[in-house]
């Protein structure tokens, strides 16, 4: 006898609260795709941007830039010039 009260106060207790075992899951199923979709978004932008820069080429460009008779062949990389060349010649024949 008491098992079966102790069963029936349970139900009983489980109806006065309403008491719906789905309902809380899902809410937080949704909550947990919500999440798993903003972060996965987030992270293709962050990788796009990383990607974009690491793919980023330097372009070669060639401009009388010192003012002798040649042009200087370089390349410019956030506001540095790298020479190739300068008036014609080799960088490495000036550093030999």
């Amino acid at each position: 006898m008491t098992l079966e009260s102790d069963i029936r106060d349970i139900k009983d207790d489980m109806k006065r609260l309403k008491w719906r075992p789905y309902s809380a899951s899902r809410k937080g199923l949704y909550l947990m795709m919500m999440i798993t979709m903003v972060a996965s978004v987030r992270s293709c932008s962050i990788s796009q941007d990383i990607y974009q820069k690491v793919n980023k080429r330097p372009v070669v460009q060639v401009d009388n830039v010192i003012g002798q008779e040649a042009p200087e062949v370089f390349y410019n990389l956030n506001g540095q010039r790298f020479y190739l060349e300068v008036d014609g010649k080799k960088v490495e024949d000036y550093v030999n």
